[in-house]
């Protein structure tokens, strides 16, 4: 699972001691310029080593900041993350949007992996992320006991296919059960991450919500005849 607050304690860990010793050491030199008899020199050593002294703030405080507030992706991410021909070709929510669009939108989220038989929701859980199947298949089921036998499937979502979509737009109790019905991977959208996108790829962030407005809308109307029949 994907943790960037964790990759930037690290990278501070790192890389604070050689940035600290070498921003004091080059403020340290240009300072003794600040000695000379000569006026020019001394304002030149003083504004030298001030302006040393305000980088190594803003790599200490500003930097941070900017990289929590961005998804970090690497050319190497692009080149090497695969997805299933279905996933590509047949996801609603990735309608109209290229290749290397998906690709961005895969790894602005989090992928979580769940066994045979896992719950990846259960009913009644609080919930405000939507999830897209990556691998493998689920189930969705409702009913008000815990026995298989008074559970109702829904539906079965293969590869390519949206779930959880209400909670995102409206977070609250989870309406259904989804259960792994094998090994299973799957992408997780917060509106943490749906605004990440808005402010990194507004082209990309537009086309989502109109494919999600679309998957809204289809399966209230599957689930409005379910009810009928």
């Amino acid at each position: 699972m994907q943790n960037q607050d964790k990759a930037i304690e690290a990278c501070i860990h790192h890389l604070i001691r050689p940035t600290m010793a070498t921003s004091i050491g080059l403020a340290l030199g240009f300072s003794a310029i600040m000695l000379s008899d000569l006026l020019p020199l001394v304002h030149f050593g003083f504004l030298a080593a001030l302006t040393i002294l305000v980088a190594l703030v803003a790599d200490l405080i500003i930097t941070p900041i900017l990289l929590a507030s961005t998804q970090l992706l690497t050319l190497w991410d692009m080149l090497t993350l695969e997805l299933q021909q279905a996933v590509i070709s047949d996801s609603p929510l990735f309608q109209n949007l290229k290749r290397w669009q998906i690709k961005k939108v895969v790894l602005l989220g989090k992928i979580m992996c769940a066994g045979k038989g896992d719950a990846l929701i259960r009913q009644g859980d609080q919930g405000q992320s939507m999830y897209l199947l990556l691998e493998g298949r689920v189930r969705v089921e409702v009913g008000d006991g815990p026995a298989d036998a008074s559970k109702q499937v829904l539906y079965h979502f293969n590869p390519g296919e949206v779930f959880g979509e209400i909670a995102l737009v409206n977070p609250g109790p989870r309406t259904a059960d989804i259960i792994a019905t094998e090994d299973v991977s799957y992408l997780e959208f917060d509106w943490d991450g749906i605004e990440r996108i808005f402010r990194v790829f507004p082209p990309i962030a537009a086309r989502l919500y109109r494919n999600l407005a679309l998957i809204l809308g289809q399966r209230l109307r599957e689930t409005t005849k379910k009810m009928l029949v």
